[in-house]
C-alpha cells in the first residue's frame, strides 16, 4: 500500500501491522501484530473539535453563570454552596450507577478476556496499543444491545465517566473472526469508538464540561455543545482509519455499520455519495442534526474521505470511481471540508473566558445585590413555584401573630401601636401598625411598620412610597435619596430611602430577610432631622 501523499504526515501507515496467515493449522487465523509505534492522536483530530469544545464551554458557563448571578444577586449564597455540593454528590451517584451496572453485565453478557473470546481480545489490544489507550474498558458481548440498555440504541454502545469504561457489542457486529477483512473491519469499527472515547472524556478540559452539565442549567445550550460532540465522532472515524490503515476494509466497515453486514457487500457508493451531498442542502436535515449529539452517517461518510482523500491521495485516487468522488460537486465539497483550520488553543482559550465568565457572575451578583437593580429579578423569582419568596396565604392566626411582631419593632417613646391591617397602607402587605410619637420632640410624629410576603413585593412597595429619588443623593445630608443600609459599609441588609411627599419629609427603611418595611415621617420637621433620628433612634429589624 503507498504511503501517505503530503507535505506533512500526520503518521505513516506501516503495511507490515498484517502479517500473512500462519498456516491452516492456526487455531484462530492471521495474527495481528501490535508491536506497532502509537498514533500521534492529537494531529489526527478533527480540526473543528477544538473550536467546538470552546463554543460548548463557553456556552454553558454563560448559561450557567447566569443562574449563578440571579442567586448571588438575591443573597441565596447558601444555595450556591448547595449546588456545588449537589455536582459533588452527582459525581458520585452517577459513577457508582455505572459501577453497578456493570457488575450486572457480568450475568447478562461476556465479559471479552483471552479465555472467553480470545480472537475478539486481540483485536481489543491492537486498538488499545495503536491508540496509547492504557486505561481499562471492559467490552462486553450480547445478542442484542437492547437487552442491557434502552430499545432502539446502536449495536456498539459505549459509557465512559471518571476513569469508568464499558463497551456493550453486539455479537453479530464482530462478524467472521477468521476472514482477516472482517477482522480488520472491526479494527476500525472498535478503533471509532474507543478514539472518540479518547477524544471526548480523555481530555483535561472535559471534567470541566460535565460539572458544568450536571447542574442542568447547560440544555439550553445544547444547541452550542452538540456540535462539539459531533466533532469527536469525526475525530474517532479518523483514528479509526489511520488505526486500520487499509481504505477499502475502512470503507467496507463503514458501509457494514451502516447498512448491516449482510448488505454492505451490495452498497453502491457513488450512490450513497449523492445522497450525502442532497442531504447536505437540505436545510431541514441539517437543522436537524443541530439537536443530535452524533452527526448523520452521509455526513460522516463525507467526512471521513475527505480526510482519506488528504492522508492518503494516491490510494484514494486509485478508488476514486469506487466512491463516487469524480464528480465535481463531490470534489469540491471535500476539498472544502479539507481545508478548515485548526485551533489548537481555542480549549484553552475557552476555558479562561469560561472561568471569566463565572467569577464576574458570582462577583457582579453579589456586588448588585440588595440594590433595586435586582428588583425584576427578584420579583420575576417570587412567582416561580417552590420559590423561597412565593407568597403564602396567610391565616388570621399568622396575621394577629404578624401584628404582634411590628408592634414589638417601635421604640417605648412610640408605644402603644395601633392595628391597621385593614386599612389601605401598601399594596401587597400582609400586616400595618402605626404608632405616634405621643408628643415627644424627640420623635417623628408618625411611624409605621409593614409585613409583606416577598423581598420582591417589599422593595416595590417601598419605591412606590418613595417615587423616585435620585441615588446620587445622601440621607446624611438631608438631601432626597435612594440608597442601602446595613451593619457597615460592606454588608447590606435592605433599602433605604430619603424623600419629601407633598411637603412631608419621609424615611423608609426595609428589610431583606424579613420582608419588613418602616415609615417615619413628621411635617415639622427637616429631612436632615429625621435622618439624624434614623441614625441613632430608629429600630432595626434585620
Amino acid at each position: 500500500m503507498t504511503g501517505p501523499n503530503i507535505d506533512d504526515p500526520i503518521v505513516s501507515i506501516d503495511p507490515t501491522m498484517i502479517q500473512p496467515p500462519p498456516g491452516p493449522d492456526h487455531p484462530i487465523g492471521p495474527t495481528l501484530v501490535v508491536e506497532r509505534p502509537p498514533l500521534n492522536i492529537s494531529k489526527l483530530r478533527h480540526p473543528t473539535e477544538p473550536l467546538r469544545f470552546a463554543l460548548a464551554i463557553v456556552s454553558a458557563a454563560l448559561v450557567s453563570g447566569l443562574g449563578l448571578f440571579v442567586l448571588a444577586a438575591l443573597g441565596h449564597i447558601t444555595q450556591i454552596v448547595l449546588i456545588v455540593g449537589g455536582i459533588i454528590l452527582a459525581f458520585g451517584l452517577v459513577w457508582a450507577t455505572i459501577q453497578i451496572w456493570r457488575i450486572r453485565l457480568l450475568g447478562d453478557a461476556v465479559l471479552v478476556s483471552a479465555h472467553t473470546l480470545p480472537q475478539v481480545q486481540e483485536v481489543v489490544d491492537v486498538v488499545r496499543a495503536r491508540l496509547s489507550y492504557t486505561r481499562r474498558v471492559d467490552v462486553f458481548v450480547v445478542d442484542k444491545v437492547s437487552r442491557v440498555l434502552a430499545a432502539g440504541g446502536p449495536p456498539i454502545a459505549i459509557t465512559s465517566f471518571f476513569g469508568t469504561h464499558v463497551m456493550v457489542v453486539e455479537g453479530d457486529v464482530l462478524g467472521d473472526l477468521t476472514v482477516e477483512a472482517e477482522r480488520q473491519q472491526l479494527v476500525f469499527l472498535l478503533a471509532t469508538y474507543v478514539g472518540a472515547l479518547k477524544m471526548r472524556y480523555q481530555q483535561w478540559w472535559s471534567p470541566i464540561l460535565v460539572a458544568l452539565q450536571l447542574t442542568g442549567l447547560p440544555v439550553a445550550a445544547l444547541w452550542f455543545i452538540y456540535p462539539w460532540y459531533r466533532a469527536t465522532v469525526y475525530s474517532g472515524d479518523r483514528i479509526a482509519y489511520v488505526c486500520c490503515g487499509d481504505l477499502d476494509v475502512s470503507l467496507q466497515a463503514v458501509y457494514r455499520s451502516m447498512v448491516g453486514r449482510s448488505v454492505a457487500a451490495y452498497l453502491r457508493a457513488d450512490g450513497l455519495t449523492s445522497q450525502a451531498l442532497m442531504a447536505r442542502r437540505r436545510p431541514v436535515l441539517r437543522l436537524a442534526q443541530l439537536l443530535r449529539p452524533t452527526p448523520h452517517a452521509t455526513n460522516r461518510y463525507l467526512e471521513l474521505l475527505a480526510f482519506m482523500r488528504v492522508f492518503d491521495r494516491p490510494a484514494f485516487n486509485d478508488r476514486r470511481t469506487v466512491v463516487g468522488a469524480t464528480d465535481r460537486e463531490v470534489k469540491l465539497v471535500l476539498v472544502r471540508l479539507a481545508r478548515r483550520p485548526a485551533r489548537p488553543f481555542a480549549p484553552a482559550i475557552g476555558i479562561v473566558l469560561a472561568i471569566v465568565a463565572l467569577i464576574g457572575a458570582l462577583v457582579g451578583g453579589l456586588a448588585l445585590g440588595h440594590s433595586s437593580q435586582t428588583d425584576p429579578i427578584a420579583a420575576v423569582k417570587s412567582l416561580l413555584p417552590n420559590s423561597p419568596d412565593t407568597p403564602a396565604p396567610v391565616t388570621m392566626s399568622q396575621e394577629s401573630q404578624l401584628v404582634q411582631q411590628l408592634k414589638s419593632y417601635a421604640p417605648a417613646a412610640m408605644q402603644p401601636c395601633t392595628d391597621e391591617s385593614t386599612s389601605a397602607g401598601a399594596d401587597g402587605a400582609l400586616a400595618l401598625v402605626m404608632c405616634g410619637s405621643n408628643g415627644s420632640p424627640s420623635s417623628p410624629s408618625y411611624l409605621w411598620f409593614f409585613a409583606f410576603s416577598s423581598k420582591a413585593t417589599m422593595r416595590a412597595a417601598i419605591h412606590a412610597l418613595g417615587g423616585s429619588p435620585p441615588s446620587t443623593g445622601d440621607c446624611n445630608k438631608g438631601e432626597p435619596a435612594r440608597q442601602t443600609w446595613g451593619p457597615s459599609d460592606t454588608s447590606t441588609t435592605g433599602p433605604l430611602e430619603c424623600y419629601v411627599d407633598k411637603g412631608t419629609p419621609s424615611i423608609a427603611w426595609g428589610s431583606d430577610s424579613t420582608w419588613t418595611l418602616a415609615v417615619a415621617s413628621d411635617p415639622s420637621w427637616s429631612l436632615k432631622k429625621l435622618s439624624n433620628w434614623w441614625t441613632h433612634h430608629a429600630p432595626a429589624f434585620s
